[in-house]
């Protein structure tokens, strides 16, 4: 094993064990996650894009891994930090140990150390940049200023660094037809959206998310999904007025940044979140009084007054926007993951929701839509 260290930018250091030597020094902004379990899905999750994440269960990587529970091609997170690194894998859906898939994907990783103590400094002091390194020559006061002078992430839009460069479809085999044509606008897409849009008989076509009007309206939609994705909702001013542009002609869905554009094309604010929600047991109260549990991962917010009518689901910890409606416009969002992974799937009605509303625009049905039944 390698002695490592984890310094946080206000100068907090933390000494571990890394499992392999990194030739650099690796910054990123400091997370951490509640979920108890899908380490697989969180690694693989393009919001998580640049980010250092700290996950909260003791004992990780004793299920292994399996490519089925990817959301995009690789690990997208810059470094990990848990309490226990298994090393073994248990599980006959295994197909490889956590260690040997974070060695073969060269991903910075810190074990042994007091993960409580991390988790309850950042929920104290906020999110904040850090640094990790192996390299003994390094001092810790070096390491610190290393942190300290790395780029903030929201002055950089992160979800071009994770989003194809050109635009495809997709179409669930044997689907009927007709199917429902969607565009999804991809700032980070998971592949559980993916699944379950196709999962409703929708043929996607999933285009960048900072795609020109004129070129979505070219793939003749008959809605328009705003996917979740890395980095500050602000970076993403082509998209908001792309999507301010096309509201009221289409039924559009936003999940989490999706959530957060949508709101900022109805003229709302957002803003960063102390050390954000990142988990598997947020619990929601939707618009009808319901509560569901929902899975999190974002770091900034919607500021909407709870009064508003565009009101459509709180989160009951903290009292903050998950969810905006506005009928007259035919759009939705929530702040959520309707498809969980790693999550409940309290909400994944959601995604019927905004089925049902592409097929009451198309059958020209103005009669607002119900609450959801939960």
């Amino acid at each position: 094993m390698v002695m490592t260290h984890l310094a946080l930018e206000d100068g907090l250091v933390f000494a571990g064990q890394a499992l392999t030597f990194h030739p650099e020094a690796v910054t990123g902004e400091v997370v951490f996650s509640t979920a108890s379990c899908g380490y697989t899905e969180i690694l693989t999750d393009p919001s998580y894009y640049g980010q250092i994440v700290v996950l909260a269960n003791p004992e990780i990587g004793n299920y292994g891994v399996n490519t089925d529970d990817f959301q995009s091609d690789s690990i997208k997170v810059r470094g990990l930090v848990v309490r226990q690194l298994s090393s073994c894998a248990s599980s006959h859906r295994s197909e490889l140990t956590l260690r040997d898939w974070l060695m073969r994907e060269q991903i910075p990783v810190v074990f042994g150390v007091d993960t409580r103590a991390i988790i309850t400094h950042i929920r104290e002091k906020g999110s904040m940049m850090a640094a990790i390194s192996t390299q003994q020559s390094m001092s810790v006061h070096a390491l610190v200023s290393y942190a300290q002078q790395a780029e903030p992430l929201n002055t950089m839009r992160l979800s071009s660094c994770v989003t194809g460069a050109k635009p495809y479809s997709m179409s669930a085999p044997g689907a009927k037809s007709p199917q429902i044509h969607v565009v999804v606008l991809d700032f980070g897409v998971k592949r559980s959206i993916l699944r379950n849009l196709l999962a409703l008989n929708a043929r996607l076509t999933i285009m960048p998310g900072d795609t020109a009007p004129e070129d979505i309206w070219a793939k003749n939609p008959d809605g328009i999904f705003l996917s979740n994705g890395p980095g500050d909702p602000k970076t993403e001013i082509k998209a908001v007025n792309t999507v301010r542009s096309m509201l009221g002609k289409l039924p559009i869905f936003g999940v989490c940044l999706g959530h957060q554009i949508l709101a900022q094309a109805l003229s709302h604010e957002t803003y960063k979140l102390k050390f954000g929600h990142r988990g598997s047991n947020q619990a929601v109260r939707t618009q009808d009084g319901a509560l569901i549990t929902t899975a999190q991962n974002h770091g900034y917010a919607v500021s909407l007054p709870a009064d508003d009518t565009k009101v459509y689901a709180t989160n009951i910890s903290d009292g903050t926007n998950e969810g905006l409606m506005a009928h007259h416009l035919w759009a939705f969002s929530v702040q959520f993951h309707p498809e969980g992974a790693p999550g409940p799937l309290d909400a994944r009605f959601y995604f019927d929701q905004f089925i049902d509303m592409i097929n009451a625009f198309r059958q020209k049905d103005t009669t607002p839509l119900p609450a959801p039944i939960s």
